[in-house]
C-alpha cells in the first residue's frame, strides 16, 4: 500500500464476514502493513454458507499531505469468490496489487476516531 508515493506504514487491515442472522464474524484482525507497506493477511470463511468475506482497511492517508485529523479513513473490498475456500489455510493468493490510499475508494469514509 502506497500513499502519496510513500509506502503506507502500519495501515490496519481486517477480513470479515457479513451473516445476516449471527451478525458479523472476524477472520483477521490485528494485522497491520510492514514499514514498506506489504502485509500478508488470511481468514477462514466457509464458503458453503454463502457468506462473503469483505478485506477492510482503516489508513491516515488524507487527501492534504499536512491534514491532521483525528479519524480515519476506511473502506472495504468484498473478496472474489475464486479466493474463499471451504478450507482453514489459503489456497490461492489474491493480486490486490499496489493500492494508492491518496486516491479516494469506491464508497470510502471517515470513521474510527481516536
Amino acid at each position: 500500500m502506497m500513499c502519496r508515493g510513500q509506502p503506507a506504514q502500519y495501515v490496519q487491515l481486517q477480513i470479515l464476514t457479513k451473516r445476516l442472522f449471527t451478525g458479523n464474524a472476524i477472520m483477521a484482525e490485528n494485522v497491520f502493513t510492514d514499514p514498506n507497506g506489504y502485509f500478508d493477511i488470511a481468514g477462514y470463511v466457509d464458503q458453503s454458507s454463502g457468506v462473503r468475506g469483505r478485506f477492510w482497511v482503516w489508513h491516515e492517508c488524507f487527501s492534504q499531505k499536512y491534514h491532521k485529523d483525528p479519524c480515519k479513513n476506511w473502506f472495504g473490498l468484498n473478496i472474489p469468490d475464486e479466493f474463499v475456500t471451504g478450507a482453514a489455510l489459503p489456497r490461492a493468493v489474491w493480486p490486490l496489487g499496489e493500492v494508492d490510499l491518496e486516491d479516494e475508494q469506491k464508497k470510502e469514509y471517515l470513521d474510527k476516531c481516536k
